[in-house]
């Protein structure tokens, strides 16, 4: 079987792009009070299942091709809310997947984190040529 190349265009500081500020810090990531290793760790698992899925559907699709956006927001107590994923045409079918994981994903909670932190990850899926 063909091995399938994704391209996986993350934009942002290292595969997430931010919102406002929170109380002041700044939007690239550093000094905001939850751990960044734990949000690039839960942004790892959505791109595998990205990866994962877009290759099955090249199978079927081999034209297949969009940005995937996942945007949701972090509370301090640790859970996912505010969740929105814009697959268009044909990657609709990754959305369950990354809903799926979303779900499953628990940072822990944060006292400090006085704001609901907001992470957007844009993929871009491209066909190998």
């Amino acid at each position: 079987m063909k091995k399938y190349t994704v391209i996986l265009l993350v934009m942002g500081f290292f595969a997430l792009s931010f919102g406002e500020p929170v109380d002041g810090a700044p939007s690239n990531g550093e000094d905001l009070p939850r751990d960044m290793s734990d949000v690039r760790a839960s942004i790892n698992e959505i791109k595998e299942v990205v990866q994962r899925d877009y290759e099955a559907l090249l199978v079927t699709d081999p034209e297949a091709s969009g940005t995937v956006t996942v945007s949701f927001l972090i509370t301090s107590e640790g859970t996912v809310a505010d969740v929105s994923i814009d697959c268009p045409g044909a990657l609709t079918v990754l959305r369950e997947d990354i809903t799926s994981v979303l779900e499953e994903i628990d940072f822990g909670p944060v006292p400090e984190q006085i704001e609901d932190i907001p992470v957007t990850v844009p993929f871009t899926l491209t066909p190998p040529e």
